[in-house]
């Protein structure tokens, strides 16, 4: 058996490789069933059937016949550099045993060709702040016919002056043609800024099959992201001048100059210049910080200086000042020195009028109708001007009468700046005020400027003067006679019901108790108006009674009642103490029913008229004046 390939030498993946199988019966017998025998094969792939022509199954003695086979390489033997294949061949004998033929080695050599290229780039295309991120991609290309292992890569020459994050990769391991692409990000500092441009350089090394020397790109990959330059500078003045007292001759202002690096370079050296000033007097040197000296982008320094106000400049109305910033750019930007657009700065000599009122009352309580409650109001020049014509008005007043007329004294028409008047104002307490439970009152005031508007009202003053509530309710109960002779005789009682407080008392309702008659007193009746009571009121309500045997056994007949009312603001009801009257009984002459008086005397049987008379009228009602 010879074994040979074609070629016998191949350079990538996929290269096919055709073997050939020389079987020649070297013996004086013909061979028969000659077969070929494939032995060890180090390919990692699959190598065709072996194809033998036809007739081949029998070989006489000195005759050959060649066999073929394919295959088709892969990664793995690239890698391994070689494919080595072993055959044999075999046959029977006439009447003898098999025949194998020694083993036949063929190797197909696959050289290594090692190789890497590196393409660096980034996902920005200028860097326009500090603080903004970069994401750089390092694209590793396998361009050679082994895997590369153990890829790694190296940054090199890189201008920033932060720190790039790790290089982080899917794989440490590349296939010949493909592409392993790592990342790594960096974030850009004000000097990266400042510098004009970023520039990265990296490179890769791995390892090929087999150990050897590293692989190494030939040519590193550079990326330069630049800087998009933006220069500028602002300044804002201002002065402290906030209140009426700084408005006047010989009193200092400080002005405050605030320079902001409006662009994205550092400025160096960031000073002030004072430009057109109205103010007749010298204004001090401009001072600056040390910080002056360099200003980050969006940072700012304050510079101040200080000038006394004049006479004059109070007269003139105001003081103007403007002033403008400068400062140097890094030298990578073009143009030199900024200046900034002016900034103006008007110190006014306003006038500030405003007026306070406090209000006051003499009486801390109310406690009856009529009650004279007197109101004082206290005005105040709080502002920088005079003030004429003050005037006050009456807000939000929860009297249910009239309150009187404002009065101001004569001296109160012109009030300079801190001077104050009392002016006053009087009013006569109601019935519904009390039942209210407070008077509230509040007032504002306001006047005129000299030549200007008239001053804003001032801020409310409120009082509030609580009631003193009373509430207190009486009954008093009677029989229309003492003493009665005799059962069915009708005894009429009357419930005397009086406002005894200083608040009105509403839904009055009167309970009878402990009453000891053996028959069923009559449902109390009262007017209407007892559902609201006046202080010092009285209603009458009544209720009537028919005598029985059992009362006359009695000897007396005992009834009480209380009543009790609502107060107008809410809150418990309000009662009275008990009210009692007795009527005494005793047996009436035989056969005749008791008048109520005794018949013997001219006078009970006047009496008697009377009283039957008085029976057409069930109530009364009076009115006690307190």
């Amino acid at each position: 058996m010879t074994k040979t390939a074609t070629p016998d030498s191949a350079t990538k993946v996929g290269d096919t490789v055709t073997y050939s199988f020389r079987a020649t019966n070297i013996g004086n017998v013909t061979v028969r069933n000659v077969t070929v025998n494939e032995g060890a094969f180090s390919g990692t792939g699959t190598l065709s059937e072996i194809n033998c022509p036809a007739g081949a199954r029998s070989l006489a003695p000195g005759d050959s016949v060649t066999c073929t086979a394919t295959y088709t390489l892969t990664q793995a033997d690239v890698d391994a550099g070689m494919v080595t294949n072993t055959a044999t061949v075999s046959g029977d004998t006439p009447g003898g045993p098999p025949v194998t033929s020694p083993p036949s080695t063929t190797t197909v050599n696959v050289p290594a060709d090692p190789s890497l290229t590196i393409t660096k780039t980034s996902d920005t295309t200028t860097i326009t702040r500090a603080g903004q991120e970069i994401t750089y991609s390092f694209a590793v290309a396998n361009t050679g016919n082994v895997t590369i292992d153990d890829v790694e890569v190296q940054d090199q020459d890189f201008t920033g002056t932060g720190a790039l994050s790790a290089i982080t990769c899917p794989s440490s391991s590349v296939a010949p043609g493909d592409t392993l692409t790592c990342t790594a990000t960096y974030t850009v500092t004000q000097a990266d800024v400042d510098a004009g441009n970023l520039s990265n350089t990296a490179t890769a090394t791995g390892n090929p099959p087999g150990g050897g020397d590293p692989v190494v790109p030939e040519t590193p990959s550079t990326v330069i992201v630049p800087v998009t330059p933006v220069a500028s500078i602002g300044v804002v003045k201002s002065a402290n001048v906030t209140s009426e007292s700084n408005f006047t001759a010989g009193k200092t202002i400080t002005y405050s100059f605030v320079a902001t690096n409006t662009g994205n370079v550092t400025l160096s050296n960031v000073s002030i210049e004072e430009q057109a000033f109205s103010g007749t007097g010298e204004l001090s040197t401009i001072d600056c910080p040390a910080a002056a000296a360099s200003v980050a982008p969006e940072a700012q320094v304050t510079c101040t200086a200080t000038y006394t106000l004049t006479q004059e400049d109070v007269n003139a109305g105001e003081v103007t000042n403007a002033a403008v910033a400068h400062g140097t750019p890094p030298s990578t930007v073009p143009g030199g020195e900024l200046t900034s657009t002016p900034s103006n700065a008007v110190v006014p000599t306003p006038q500030n009028a405003s007026m306070t009122v406090v209000k006051t009352s003499d009486v801390q309580k109310i406690s009856k109708v009529g009650q004279k409650v007197t109101y004082s109001f206290r005005v105040t020049n709080t502002g920088n001007v005079t003030i004429t014509d003050p005037k006050i008005t009456d807000t939000g007043f929860s009297g249910t009468g009239t309150l009187s007329a404002i009065t101001c004294p004569a001296a109160g028409d012109s009030l300079a700046p801190g001077e104050a008047i009392t002016c006053t104002a009087t009013y006569a307490v109601t019935q519904a005020d009390l039942d209210s439970g407070s008077l509230r009152n509040s007032a504002t005031v306001t006047g005129n400027t000299p030549g200007g508007p008239p001053v804003a009202p001032s801020p409310p003053s409120t009082v509030n003067v609580p009631t003193d509530p009373q509430g207190s309710i009486t009954v008093v109960k009677t029989a229309d006679h003492k003493t009665v002779a005799g059962v069915g005789q009708t005894i009429r009682y009357n419930f005397a019901v009086t406002n005894t407080g200083n608040i009105t008392i509403r839904n009055a309702q009167i309970e009878d108790r402990d009453f000891t008659g053996t028959g069923k007193l009559s449902a109390i009746t009262c007017p209407a108006d007892i559902s609201t009571l006046a202080p010092g009121a009285t209603v009458d309500c009544t209720a009537t009674y028919v005598t029985t045997a059992a009362d006359v056994t009695a000897g007396a007949i005992s009834n009480s009642a209380v009543v009790a009312g609502d107060p107008p603001f809410g809150g418990g009801r309000i009662p009275s103490d008990p009210s009692t009257a007795v009527v005494t009984l005793k047996p009436g002459p035989s056969g005749l029913a008791f008048t109520g008086a005794s018949v013997e005397t001219p006078i009970g049987i006047a009496l008697i008229l009377l009283l039957g008379g008085a029976a057409l009228f069930t109530i009364t009602r009076r009115r006690r004046r307190a």
